[in-house]
């Protein structure tokens, strides 16, 4: 089952709801995200296949639109994204709103049915479509709230190596070998040097040694 369930209302959040579902797949990898348009195998029961999805995440994001609250369905008592949220709530997963646009204002517990009046208290993130920081943030959050997800977070997977370690071999060398400040790469020297070798930037300071006689012939 996937650690996190999309809930949106069609019509409201359906753009959001592609967007997130594309972005945990690039940070996370596919099958962390349950979005019920494309999760849901054809032939499969539908009611069955959503309850046993929300039941067993670990976050259900709640995509909230301008008009979310105005919907007359958000008031019938089988309208599924009621159901979703509460069913998740149920089950003890975390459940974030997410308001969709910088517009968008916080839920008001007046504007909302008695059972879903506890949503308006959950702290919230935003997503502006635009906003490659608010992705990064829901990101953020949803690995800091799943294990299975942080250990699956390829931002992290891809950080550059730390310059704490250091690992070089010389052979066939006359003299001392140093090394000060970090190294990334191969340095690799053919033939004869003579005097000072420098790669990279800021100040050298080297005691050259003189060529030496070579024999004559």
């Amino acid at each position: 089952m996937a650690e996190v369930f999309i809930n949106y209302r069609t019509g409201d959040g359906e753009d959001v709801a592609a967007l997130l579902e594309l972005f945990i797949a690039d940070r996370f990898g596919e099958g962390h995200a349950f979005k019920a348009s494309r999760s849901i195998l054809p032939g499969a029961v539908y009611p069955k296949a959503l309850l046993e999805n929300v039941r067993n995440c670990l976050v259900l994001l709640a995509i909230i639109g301008p008009s979310w609250p105005g919907f007359p369905q958000l008031y019938d008592e089988g309208d599924w994204v009621r159901r979703e949220i509460n069913e998740a709530r149920e089950s003890a997963a975390r459940v974030i709103p997410v308001l969709n646009g910088r517009k968008t204002a916080r839920l008001d517990p007046d504007h909302l049915p008695s059972d879903l009046a506890w949503l308006a208290d959950l702290q919230s993130l935003r997503l502006d479509t635009k906003s490659k920081t608010d992705l990064d943030n829901i990101g953020n959050a949803l690995a800091d709230l799943v294990p299975s997800l942080k250990a699956a977070d390829r931002t992290l997977l891809n950080e550059a190596p730390t310059v704490s370690s250091v690992a070089n071999s010389a052979t066939g060398v006359a003299g001392p070998v140093a090394q000060t400040g970090p190294v990334t790469g191969n340095l690799n020297f053919f033939g004869k040097t003579y005097g000072n070798v420098h790669t990279g930037s800021g100040d050298v300071q080297s005691h050259p040694q003189p060529k030496p006689e070579e024999d004559d012939q």
